[in-house]
């Protein structure tokens, strides 16, 4: 009898513990879920959950926006190989790609090699942001002070790779207030262009 003991108690635990975890999961999704939604309250974008992750996307300032979360596959440093991490994204497209990429100073996304590292003269610029013109381009035509403004009043610091001004957190965020201010510093600089 006390043969059966030991397994039932094992199978019990095992139960209990996914148990607690599947509320912990479904707690843990529910304040995404909130947090999500009171962000679609706060810009207007539109809130949708169908796959795993939620997404928001619109128009916030006159610029098509989007969040949304994306996982990327890292080495693990173990034996067991690769895990995935899952990162927020937000993103304003422009109409058109500029003539410069801006990276927030720390940042390792790469530019290709015909675009030439530029100093702006402005040192509260220069201190937060790198900045890539392309080949033979005058800074004043790639930098608008408008573009140039709106990067500076960003808050969060935003990037602008290609034809989008991007932010992006490692994890999936659940803060309204931090994912509202991405949405409008993207929003922001990408309508900034416009002017």
């Amino acid at each position: 009898m006390n043969d059966l003991l030991i397994p039932l108690g094992a199978c019990f635990f095992v139960v209990t513990t996914f148990v607690v975890l599947g509320f912990v999961a479904v707690k843990m999704s529910n304040k995404a879920k909130a947090s999500w939604k009171a962000v679609e309250e706060q810009t207007g974008l539109f809130y949708e959950h169908t796959g795993i992750y939620p997404k928001l996307s619109g128009r916030l300032h006159g610029v098509d926006t989007a969040v949304d979360v994306i996982t990327q596959q890292v080495a693990s440093g173990s034996q067991y190989g690769s895990r995935s991490r899952a990162w927020t994204r937000v993103r304003a497209q422009l109409e058109d790609t500029p003539l410069i990429q801006v990276r927030v100073r720390q940042q390792q996304y790469d530019v290709e090699q015909h675009w030439q590292p530029v100093k702006t003269g402005d040192a509260a610029f220069d201190e937060k942001f790198e900045l890539f013109v392309a080949e033979h381009t005058p800074l004043e035509k790639a930098l608008p002070q408008s573009v140039k403004e709106a990067l500076l009043a960003a808050d969060p610091p935003v990037h602008i790779l290609n034809n989008v001004v991007l932010w992006t957190k490692l994890r999936v965020v659940r803060d309204p207030e931090l994912l509202t201010k991405a949405c409008e510093s993207c929003a922001a600089v990408a309508a900034a262009f416009e002017q």
